[in-house]
């Protein structure tokens, strides 16, 4: 018996490749808004850096917190503290074999090496775990952790492409007009290709009618700067967060409503005297916050499609060896100037 010869149809579906759509982090905003050329080495051209330790601290840290809140979930208990230590033990190694990482600047001219670098850093999990078991798990009520996201938005991009063109077709100047087209046709073009913006929030705490937190959990080697709702009288680390602006855009979206308060949970942990000290800093956003992000996020997808990467001002300290991986290899960071002795000193 012969096989059924297969449909046009069906033939035609075989040959279609579903493209995944595309997605634009806060993080890729944020690294977009700081440096375009930054941008255009990591999201565009795929290269990777060598990350420095405290990446891995900060990973183990989130996944370890993430799992002793989830027991707290289920069961309405935190796992017991030797428990949560070993799994920062485990978390760690893991975190090490999986990402290889390389010495910063300042570790070289120390010269350090790898190894005691390493212990440092594993030494620093297992104290800021500690801390947020002992200090900041037991007072949190939490329902979600590692609550992803992505969200569609075509629409909105349509709509921005839509008023651009309705400027330009108001512009009197040529080059202006020109300029609100090509934004305008980059906008479209992202929208048809499929443009979401995804992230993922550390922890949803106490989600009720009327209450509705979001946290998320930092490690450093230094106390934040206070925020206003925490009585400091001028906006702090928690108020500048565009991380926690574009939280507060994607709740609005799923949850159809800003949160009440958002939360940088700090565990500090001093890099000589190895001091720990819980810090958290509190802050709120409006609607009008959400729409300086969506104008933040149209921008980039404008840059993205266009191919406008600007790079940094070369003195802004971000543009440096220590805080940027790809400055060795970048055409607009500033080098040290070399001294050519063409003669012998008498």
């Amino acid at each position: 018996m012969s096989a059924t010869p297969m449909s046009e149809a069906a033939k035609a579906l075989a040959s279609i490749t579903k493209e995944p759509r595309k997605q634009l982090h806060i993080s890729g905003v944020n690294m977009l808004n700081d440096c375009g050329q930054r941008f255009f080495y990591r999201y565009v051209m795929g290269i990777r850096r060598p990350p420095a330790a405290y990446v891995l601290v900060g990973k183990a840290t989130d996944e370890v917190v993430s799992q002793n809140l989830k027991n707290k979930i289920t069961t309405g208990e935190l796992l017991p503290r030797k428990e949560v230590i070993e799994l920062a033990d485990s978390e760690f190694e893991f975190q090490k074999n999986k990402t290889p990482i390389e010495l910063d600047p300042d570790e070289r001219k120390e010269g350090r090496t790898l190894d005691s670098v390493l212990v440092d850093a594993h030494d620093k999990t297992l104290a800021v775990v500690g801390l947020h078991h002992d200090q900041v798990a037991p007072n949190l009520l939490p329902t979600e952790v590692h609550r992803s996201f992505s969200i569609n938005m075509d629409k909105f991009l349509r709509d921005r492409a839509r008023k651009l063109h309705e400027q330009a077709r108001n512009a009197e100047d040529p080059y202006f007009q020109k300029t609100l087209k090509t934004q305008a046709r980059a906008l479209n073009v992202a929208a048809s290709v499929g443009m979401d913006f995804a992230g993922e929030y550390d922890i949803v705490e106490n989600m009720t009618p009327d209450f509705l937190s979001i946290r998320d959990t930092k490690t450093s080697g230094k106390s934040p700067n206070k925020s206003l709702m925490d009585g400091s009288d001028r906006p702090g680390v928690a108020d500048d967060s565009d991380q926690l602006t574009a939280y507060a855009c994607a709740s609005a979206v799923i949850d159809g409503r800003l949160p009440t308060e958002m939360t940088l949970d700090y565990l500090i942990y001093t890099p000589k005297k190895h001091d720990l000290k819980y810090v958290p800093t509190k802050t709120s956003r409006t609607m009008s916050d959400v729409q300086v992000f969506l104008n933040r996020f149209a921008n980039a997808v404008q840059a993205y499609r266009t191919g406008m990467f600007v790079p940094a001002k070369a003195d802004w300290w971000g543009c440096s060896e220590k805080c940027c991986g790809y400055w060795d290899m970048c055409p607009y960071s500033k080098k040290p100037k070399l001294i050519q002795i063409t003669k012998s000193p008498e």
